[in-house]
């Protein structure tokens, strides 16, 4: 990271504060902690991003009492989603419901760690490993609202295709069907799968997610190849809702579709013994 962002700047303006409260210089500091003086330097213009250990030592030697390590963190989680995305996971937090039309991958409220990870690759070569996983996990995190007293119920609809493609080895995608089984019998998830020789496919527009609040009111949140936007139009979010309910109606019932996933799997399981 060369160029300052706006959090890590502040972040290491309160390096900076904490320091020179201290009378320490740069240099005292850095040999206090075992770092170099332009790494201080660089932490405090918010230009280098600091490891979790070498926070732990600034806030001990600084006297934070924690505040560092606490900001860190923030910081950190933040910037595992990219900025577009943050009203989506506010809002799968809040919702009640949640109801997403998939047109390629698998939603990744559903993904596994190692489909999400192939997806990742394949679908942007130019990134870091680095990147790479920081977004892995922060997706996975975004799992998270499965584990609360208060998950919201999920009707995810697929294209058979999506089931059909492998993504990476088959082992990736026999433990992924797995997941998508197993989260229709612990979880208020509903899968519904369209076949490939359904006559109609409303769905052609691409993929949404429409997340109804405990309000009763709908978000509608739509993403394309480059990016993803919250609609407030409320002409959008009811024909989106609409065209979910299409979606549905062409699509196979709940239990039609859990056994389209359990032969699917079992293919791939043949396949590879």
């Amino acid at each position: 990271m060369s160029q300052p962002t706006a959090a890590w700047s502040k972040f290491g303006a309160e390096v900076r504060r904490l320091r020179t409260n201290l009378a320490l210089s740069q240099g005292e500091l850095a040999s206090a902690i075992h770092a170099s003086r332009p790494l201080i330097s660089g932490y405090e213009r918010g230009t280098r991003k600091p490891k979790r250990d070498m926070v732990e030592s600034l806030d001990r030697t600084l006297e934070a009492g924690g505040q560092l390590i606490r900001a860190w963190a923030e910081i950190s989680q933040r910037q595992m989603y990219p900025n577009w995305m943050a009203d989506l996971i506010e809002a799968e937090r809040q919702a009640s419901v949640v109801r997403e039309y998939s047109l390629a991958p698998i939603p990744g409220l559903l993904q596994t760690e190692e489909y999400c990870r192939t997806i990742l690759q394949d679908g942007n070569s130019v990134a870091t490993a680095d990147r790479i996983e920081e977004s892995v996990q922060g997706r996975m995190k975004r799992q998270m609202i499965w584990d609360a007293p208060t998950s919201p119920a999920m009707i995810a609809i697929l294209n058979e295709w999506t089931v059909n493609v492998q993504v990476g080895s088959a082992q990736i995608m026999i433990d992924q069907l797995t997941k998508l089984i197993g989260m229709t019998g612990t979880h208020s998830v509903r899968v519904q799968v369209i076949p490939n020789d359904a006559q109609r496919r409303p769905g052609r527009t691409g993929s949404f997610t429409l997340l109804t609040l405990p309000s009763d009111q709908d978000l509608l949140y739509v993403e394309d190849a480059v990016g993803g936007t919250m609609v407030h139009d409320t002409s959008q979010v009811r024909r989106l809702a609409l065209t979910f309910g299409d979606l549905q109606g062409v699509a196979l019932s709940p239990a039609r579709s859990l056994d389209l996933l359990h032969v699917t799997r079992k293919g791939l399981e043949s396949e590879r013994s």
